[in-house]
C-alpha cells in the first residue's frame, strides 16, 4: 500500500540502474536485458514467452531454471517491490517511484499532440519539451549491449534502436525548423549536426546543415559540408551525391544561393499551399516566445468569424501584447494569400502617420503625404491580407484611417494592440492578461518538475532568471517565493522580467521584499529596452499622465480595494460611477470579470496608493467609508451563512474576503473596538466554515497585538484569544496552554450578553475537546444554554445543543443523552437551512452510532455528512468524514476501501495545514498497515505521526503513538523494546491518563506482560482494560479484549468458558473485523484438541449469552 523506494532506468545509451539514488550494478547480461524488455512491455509476460527470447538454445527445464535465477537477482538487487510475478507470468509492478528515460522521452515527443499545428512543426509550448527529449537521447538505445546467444532478443534491441532513433531524429527537426524560421541559426545548426551524427549518410542532414551555415553567414562551413557528405559517400557506399544535394552546392559556387535556400528552408519548415509574403519591421526578439498557447488559439478563432475585420487586443503596458501580436505573423500567415504584415506604431508621434507607415512596409507607392491614404486603400481594395498594428494608444484620433480601409476593402483584417479600445463600430475586443500562475502555494498534486511546465508566468520567470544566473533552478526552498514573485505580479511579463534581472543578487525573497517596499527595482538595467518598458514605474506613468484631474482621483481611492470589488462598492466608496469605471475598463486600467467584480493589477493598485495616501483629510474619509460598508457586509453576510442561502453568502464574503481583511486591520489600527467586536465572531464563523484558520488566526493575532498596546483589559481583548485559540486548534495543543487564555476566560465568565452564543461554544468545544481540564466545561454549557434561551435565536440553539451533546459524548456520560442533543441540533440546523452545521451534527451522531456498535448506522451518518460536505466544497468536512468513513471501513474489514478514505482524508488535511490532523491520520494508516501484517510500512506511518505530535507537544498523541510504536513491537516479537515504548507513553500521559488512553495503556501492558512470561500480571491488567471498558462504555475495544480473553482461557482449565467467549465475539455485530478473524481461526484450531460435544455445547452458550453474562463471568474469575 505504501513505498517511497525510487527506480530509476537508463536505457540511452549504455545501459544505467539507479536504487534510491545508488548505482546498482547488476551481475549479469540477462538481468539487464530481461528488466530492459519488461520496461519497454509493460504488461503481464507468460515464463514460456521468456525463456524461449532469452534462453532459446538451452533445455526447457534449464531455461525455465534460468529464469527463475534471473528474477530472483532482480528481485535481490531492487527489492520485489517493482515485480509482480505469478506462477505462469512475470511483469513490471505499476509503480509510481519508477522512472524509465524512453518512457520520460515519449511523453515529451508526444507534448505537442493537441497544439494548433502540423505534427511535423514546433511551437513555443512544444520547445521545452522537445528539448528534454532531446537531453534524454544520450545515444541510441542499450548502445554497445547484445545478447550473443539470443538472437530474437537482439532483433528486438534493434528494431526498438531504429524506431527511437527515427523519433530522436524528427524531435531534432522539429527544433531545428522552429529555430530557422525565428533566424537563430546557431541554435539550428547544433540540432543539424546531432542529426547528422546520429545519421552519418543521411543526405537529407548534410543538405540541411549546408543551407543554415550559409543563412548563418558562414558560406566556407557549407562547402565544406558538402565536401565532407561527397566523402563519406564514396567511402561507405562508393556512391555520389543526390542531384539535389548537387544543385544547393553549385548555388553556393554561383554565390546566389541564398534566397533558394531561404525560400526552400521555409517550405520545409511550414509548408503551405503558397508563400504567402510577410513584413515586419523592427520586431526581432532576443529572447523566446513563452507561453500564450490559449490566447492565440482564442484569437485565431476570433479571426476566423466572418464578421470580425478589426480584432483589439488590449492590455496595460507590459502585459505583453507586442510579443503576442509578433507570434500572430507566423502563425496566422497561412491564413491570408497576400500576406501578414507587422506595423509598429509606438515610433510615430501624430495620427496623420498612421497611413504612410502602413504605404512603407506594404511598399505601396504614394507621391506625397496626403496621398497616403488614397494609394492605400487603391492597394488593399483587392487583396486578402493581414495588417497588425502594434501600440496604437497615443495615435486614437488617426484610427479612421482603418475605418476607410475597412470600407474599401472587403477581406482585408486588423489586428491592433492598444492599452485603449478603438471604439470603432464593428470592433472586436481581446483583453489580454497576465501570463498564468498558481493560485495558491500548495500544489500537493503537482511535482516540483511540473510546476515550471505547467504554469508559463514561472517558466518566463526561469528562463529570465537563468539569463542571469544559469545555474538557477526552481527548489522546494525558492518555490513559495517564486509563486510570490508572480502574484505580486500577476502574471505581467514586463514586472517578470524585471524581478528576474536580480536573481544573479538577491535571493527570490529578497527580490519579494524589495518589491513590496518600492516598485522602483522593477527597473530594467538594459538599454535596449523601449523607453515606455524601462520600468513598471514608468508603464504606469505614462497612464497617469493620461488621465484627467477627476479620472486620476477616482482611480486613487479605486485602489482602497484590496482584490475585487463591484460596481456598488465602487460608487459608495470610491465615487465612481458606473460611466467612468466602463472608460477604466476600456482603457485597461480596470479589469473586469464574468462574475461583475473588478480589480486593479496589484502593481498599479500599489502605485495608485502611494498616490492617494498624500491627501490625508481625503485618505481618513475614504477609510471611513471604506469601514463602515464591509462592516455592514460583514454583519448582513454571516447571517445569512446561518441559512439556506449559506453558499451565496459563503461565495460573497469569499469574493470580498481581502477587502473584509483590510476594513478589520484598518478598524485595528484605528482602535475601532466597537466595530471589531461586532465583526469578530462573524468573522470567526466564516473562517471557520471557509477553511482558512490559519488566516482567521493571523488577522486576529495581528488585531489582539494592536488592541494591547492601548487598551490591554478591553472584553474585545479576552474575545479575540478564545477566537485565536479556536483557529489554532489543529495546531496548538492545547487552549489552556496559550498566554492569557485562563485570564481571558475569567474575563469572559460574566460578561452575559456581551460576548455572543459563538464565543461561548468554542470555550465549550476547545475545553471538552482537550480533555485534561474539563471539570468546569459543564458550567460553560450551562452559560451557552441560559444565554440561547434568553436570545431565542433558533442557531444559538443549535450551538447550545451541539456542545451539550458534545460535553455528554466525550465525558461518556450518556451516550443516549448525547444522541439525542445531535439529533436536536441536527433538526434544529435542518429548519435553518443550514449546511455547514448539518455536517457537523451528522458526524457527531456517527461518532455515537459507532460507539454503540451500531457500524452501518454511522456508517450512514458520515456518509450524509460527505455527501453535503462536498456539495459546500468543504475540505475539511470532506477529510473528516472520510477519515470517520475510513475507521469504519477497518471495523468491517474493507481494507481497501479503508485505505482509499485515510489517504484521501489525509492529503486534504496536509494541503489545508491542519498538523494535528494529520497526525491522526498517519497513525490510523499505521494501524491499517499493522493489523495486515505490513510492519515496515506501518513503522514508517507510525513515526511521522509521532514526529507531528512531538513537534507540538500534543499531550494524547504522543504517548499514543509509543503505544502504537509498543504493540508494533509486540506484534514482532521485539517485546523489551515494547516495554520501552509503553513506559515511556506511561511517563507521557501521566498524571491525567484519559480514559480512552489509559484503557488502550492496560489492555497493551497485558499482552506485553503474557509475552514476558508474568501470566498473573497479565490477567490482572487484561481484566482492568475489560472492567474499564465496560463501564466506559466503550464497545469495540471491549469485544476485540474478550477475544484476547477468550484466546488466552483456552490455556487453562477455564477452556470451556474461552470457547464459549470466542463463539460470543465472533458472532457479535460490533466486534471489530480482525478481532472476528482472531476468534473464528482460534475457535477452528480447536476442533482439532476439543471434543465435538463440548465445542458445539460452548459455541452455543456463547452465541445466546449476552455481553453482561460474559462480563460478570469474567469479573468472578478476577475475584
Amino acid at each position: 500500500m505504501h513505498d517511497t523506494s525510487s527506480l530509476k532506468l537508463c536505457w540511452f545509451g549504455s545501459p544505467q540502474v539507479e536504487l534510491n539514488g545508488e548505482r546498482v550494478e547488476l551481475d549479469t547480461r540477462k538481468s539487464i536485458a530481461l528488466l530492459a524488455y519488461l520496461t519497454m512491455n509493460k504488461q503481464a509476460h507468460s515464463r514460456e514467452k521468456l525463456v524461449s527470447l532469452f534462453w532459446p538454445e538451452s533445455p526447457s527445464a534449464q531455461a525455465f531454471t534460468s529464469l527463475r535465477k534471473t528474477l530472483w537477482t532482480l528481485k535481490q538487487r531492487l527489492t520485489d517491490t517493482w515485480f509482480d510475478i505469478r506462477r505462469q507470468s512475470v511483469e513490471l509492478s505499476s509503480n509510481t517511484g519508477l522512472w524509465v528515460d524512453i518512457h520520460s522521452f515519449d511523453r515529451a515527443v508526444n507534448a505537442g499532440a493537441g497544439h494548433d499545428h502540423a505534427p511535423s512543426t514546433a511551437c513555443a509550448e512544444c520547445l521545452p519539451s522537445l528539448l528534454h527529449a532531446i537531453d534524454l537521447y544520450r545515444d541510441d538505445f542499450l548502445r554497445g549491449f547484445t545478447l550473443p546467444d539470443s538472437p530474437s532478443f537482439d532483433d528486438w534491441q534493434f528494431f526498438h534502436t531504429d524506431m527511437l532513433r527515427d523519433r530522436f531524429i524528427d524531435a531534432l527537426k522539429r527544433v531545428l525548423h522552429y529555430y530557422a524560421a525565428r533566424k537563430e541559426f546557431s541554435a539550428a545548426i547544433r540540432c543539424a549536426q546531432r542529426w547528422l551524427a546520429a545519421s552519418p549518410a543521411e543526405e537529407a542532414a548534410h543538405r540541411e546543415l549546408m543551407r543554415l551555415y550559409t543563412l548563418n553567414h558562414q558560406r566556407a562551413a557549407a562547402l565544406q559540408q558538402y565536401q565532407e557528405c561527397v566523402r563519406l559517400l564514396k567511402q561507405e557506399f562508393d556512391a555520389e551525391p543526390e542531384q539535389q544535394t548537387q544543385d544547393l552546392y553549385d548555388a553556393l559556387l554561383s554565390q546566389d544561393g541564398a534566397t533558394t535556400f531561404q525560400v526552400q528552408q521555409i517550405a520545409a519548415a511550414a509548408p503551405l499551399r503558397e508563400s504567402p509574403s510577410f513584413h515586419i519591421r523592427g520586431m526581432f526578439q532576443q529572447t523566446a516566445f513563452i507561453g500564450r498557447t490559449r490566447e492565440l488559439k482564442e484569437i485565431r478563432a476570433i479571426l476566423q468569424r466572418p464578421d470580425c475585420r478589426l480584432l483589439t487586443l488590449l492590455g496595460m503596458g507590459g502585459i505583453g501584447k507586442t510579443r503576442i501580436a509578433e507570434q500572430l505573423v507566423s502563425t496566422m500567415i497561412a491564413d491570408y494569400p497576400d500576406g501578414v504584415y507587422f506595423v509598429p506604431l509606438a515610433p510615430l508621434s501624430s495620427p496623420e502617420q498612421i497611413a504612410p507607415a502602413i504605404v512603407e512596409t506594404l511598399h505601396c507607392l504614394a507621391s506625397a503625404e496626403e496621398e497616403a491614404l488614397n494609394a492605400l486603400t487603391q492597394f488593399l481594395s483587392t487583396k486578402k491580407l493581414l495588417l497588425i498594428l502594434d501600440n496604437a494608444e497615443h495615435l486614437l484620433a488617426g484610427v479612421g484611417v482603418l475605418r476607410e480601409c475597412l470600407q474599401a476593402a472587403p477581406a482585408i483584417q486588423f489586428v491592433v494592440t492598444s492599452r485603449e479600445r478603438l471604439n470603432l463600430r464593428g470592433e472586436w475586443v481581446y483583453n489580454l492578461h497576465g501570463l498564468a500562475y498558481p493560485e495558491a502555494v500548495a500544489l500537493a498534486d503537482v511535482a516540483l518538475e511540473e510546476v515550471e511546465q505547467r504554469y508559463d508566468a514561472v517558466r518566463l520567470l526561469m528562463r529570465s532568471a537563468q539569463r542571469q544566473h544559469p545555474d538557477f533552478t526552481l527548489s522546494e526552498a525558492n518555490l513559495p517565493h517564486i509563486l510570490r514573485l508572480c502574484r505580486l505580479a500577476d502574471g505581467m511579463p514586463l514586472a517578470l522580467e524585471l524581478a528576474a534581472s536580480w536573481c544573479h543578487i538577491l535571493s527570490c525573497d529578497q527580490i519579494v521584499a524589495e518589491i513590496e517596499q518600492s516598485l522602483d527595482v522593477l527597473t530594467s538595467r538594459s538599454p535596449d529596452y523601449p523607453a515606455r518598458h524601462q520600468s513598471v514605474r514608468a508603464v504606469f506613468d505614462s497612464l497617469w499622465m493620461r488621465l484627467s484631474m477627476q479620472e486620476q482621483r477616482r482611480l486613487c481611492q479605486l485602489s482602497i480595494f484590496q482584490g475585487s470589488f463591484d460596481v456598488a462598492e465602487a460608487e459608495t466608496i470610491a465615487g465612481t460611477s458606473l460611466p467612468l469605471l466602463a472608460s477604466f475598463v476600456d482603457r485597461a486600467l480596470v479589469q473586469s470579470y464574468a462574475n461583475g467584480r473588478f480589480a486593479l493589477h496589484p502593481l498599479l493598485q500599489r502605485f495608485l496608493a502611494d498616490k492617494r495616501e498624500q491627501d490625508a483629510p481625503e485618505e481618513a474619509a475614504l477609510i471611513e467609508r471604506f469601514c463602515a460598508w464591509f462592516e455592514r457586509f460583514v454583519i448582513a453576510q454571516s447571517d445569512c451563512l446561518k441559512t439556506e442561502r449559506q453558499q451565496s453568502a459563503l461565495s460573497a464574503m469569499s469574493a470580498a474576503s481581502p477587502n473584509i481583511r483590510q476594513a478589520w486591520e484598518l478598524a485595528a489600527a484605528q482602535q475601532n473596538l466597537p466595530r471589531l467586536q461586532a465583526m469578530l465572531p462573524r468573522l470567526a464563523l466564516f473562517y471557520e466554515i471557509a477553511n482558512r484558520l490559519q488566516e482567521g488566526r493571523d488577522v486576529f493575532q495581528h488585531a489582539l497585538t494592536l488592541c494591547r498596546q492601548q487598551q490591554p483589559d478591553h472584553l474585545l481583548c479576552a474575545q479575540l484569544i478564545v477566537h485565536i485559540a479556536a483557529c489554532s486548534r489543529y495546531n496548538v495543543y492545547n487552549a489552556e496552554t496559550l498566554p492569557d487564555y485562563q485570564q481571558a476566560l475569567q474575563r469572559l465568565r460574566t460578561s452575559g450578553a456581551a460576548t455572543s452564543a459563538y464565543t461561548y461554544f468554542w470555550i465549550g468545544c476547545l475545553k471538552t475537546w482537550y480533555r485534561q481540564q474539563n471539570e468546569d466545561t459543564g458550567e460553560w454549557v450551562e452559560l451557552l444554554d441560559d444565554l440561547a434561551a434568553q436570545s431565542g435565536d433558533c442557531w444559538d440553539m443549535a450551538l447550545a445543543a451541539f456542545l451539550r451533546g458534545e460535553w455528554l459524548y466525550q465525558t461518556r456520560q450518556s451516550l443516549e443523552l448525547a444522541h439525542i442533543c445531535f439529533q436536536q441540533a441536527l433538526t434544529l440546523r435542518q429548519q435553518l437551512g443550514d449546511l455547514w452545521g448539518q455536517t457537523t451534527a451528522l458526524n457527531s451522531l456517527g461518532h455515537v452510532a459507532l460507539n454503540h456498535g451500531r457500524y452501518r448506522e454511522a456508517q450512514h451518518f458520515h456518509e450524509e455528512a460527505l455527501r453535503m460536505s462536498q456539495e459546500l466544497r468543504d475540505e475539511h468536512g470532506i477529510a473528516w468524514a472520510k477519515s470517520q468513513l475510513g475507521e469504519i471501513a477497518i471495523l468491517l474489514g474493507d481494507y481497501q476501501r479503508a485505505w482509499t478514505y485515510e489517504r484521501e482524508s489525509l492529503a486534504i488535511v496536509m494541503q489545508l495545514g491542519c498538523q494535528g490532523l494529520a497526525a491522526w491520520r498517519f497513525s490510523a494508516c499505521g494501524f491499517l498497515l499493522m493489523i495486515q501484517g505490513e510492519y515496515d510500512s506501518a513503522e514508517t506511518y507510525f513515526q511521522q505521526s509521532l514526529a507531528i505530535f512531538q513537534r507540538l507537544r500534543h499531550p494524547e498523541g504522543w504517548p499514543a503513538q509509543l503505544l502504537n510504536l509498543a504493540e508494533l513491537r509486540w506484534r514482532t516479537g521485539r517485546i523489551g523494546e515494547a516495554a520501552a515504548f509503553l513506559e515511556k507513553s506511561r511517563l507521557l500521559a501521566s498524571p491525567a491518563l484519559d480514559h480512552y488512553f489509559e484503557t488502550w495503556f492496560c489492555y497493551t501492558q497485558s499482552r506485553i506482560s503474557a509475552a514476558s512470561g508474568a501470566t498473573e500480571q497479565a490477567w490482572a491488567q487484561l481484566f482492568t482494560a475489560i472492567d474499564m471498558a465496560a463501564q466506559r462504555p466503550y464497545l469495540m475495544g471491549l469485544l476485540e479484549f474478550l477475544t484476547d480473553a477468550g484466546e488466552r482461557l483456552l490455556k487453562t482449565a477455564e477452556t470451556p468458558f474461552g470457547l464459549q467467549t470466542l463463539a460470543f465475539a465472533a458472532q457479535h455485530d460490533a466486534t471489530p473485523f480482525y478481532a472476528k478473524q482472531q476468534a473464528k481461526t482460534a475457535l477452528a484450531r480447536q476442533q482439532k484438541t476439543v471434543s465435538l460435544s463440548v465445542l458445539q455445547s460452548a459455541v452455543a452458550a456463547g452465541q445466546t449469552a449476552s455481553l453482561g453474562e460474559i462480563i460478570e463471568h469474567l469479573r468472578r474469575m478476577a475475584l
